[in-house]
């Protein structure tokens, strides 16, 4: 094709069989209509996490994630205390669906919150706080015990004999 600058046309020219140029078909901006196509729709419209705190001593769950049926989705997180149960090809899906995940117990003492990642959307989850846990035969003193307030009443309470 040669464009034609004087027009602004586009010509198709072949070459007949004494060797010169023969316009077999000129197209001007006119006779064209160009259509842009919408773009498509963001993959992942939704990644929701449990409603609940997880419990304190290790829990499991599902992120449900709301995707088009064209879509391919995984989940991930870079939490060290939260395991996506799935691997491989089982972690990647498409269109609707769920994802499972453990958390591991919580030591801290102290409620955590974490992220699940689904295609640039976050499913945040809560793991409930602990009491404080130590190893098995762990002889570390616990935590200082306070003392009763002293209310000023002196009156004997019942008497004690001691055993003999």
């Amino acid at each position: 094709m040669v464009p034609n600058s004087a027009s602004s046309s586009v010509s198709l020219v072949m070459l007949n069989n004494a060797g010169a140029p023969e316009v077999l078909v000129g197209i001007t901006p006119e006779d064209v209509e160009v259509f842009a196509a919408p773009p498509p729709p963001p993959c992942v419209t939704d990644a929701i996490g449990p409603s609940r705190a997880l419990s304190s001593n290790g829990d499991s769950d599902a992120v449900v994630v709301k995707a088009p049926q064209r879509c391919a989705w995984h989940l991930a997180t870079a939490e060290s205390w939260i395991t996506v149960n799935a691997t491989g090809n089982e972690r990647a899906k498409v269109g609707d669906g769920q994802l499972g995940f453990t958390v591991t117990p919580n030591t801290t003492g102290a409620p955590r919150t974490g992220k699940l990642l689904v295609m640039g959307k976050e499913a945040m989850i809560t793991q409930a706080a602990s009491s404080v846990l130590r190893p098995t035969g762990d002889k570390t003193p616990g935590p200082p015990v306070t003392p009763r307030q002293d209310t000023g009443d002196r009156t004997p309470g019942p008497a004690v004999t001691p055993r003999r």
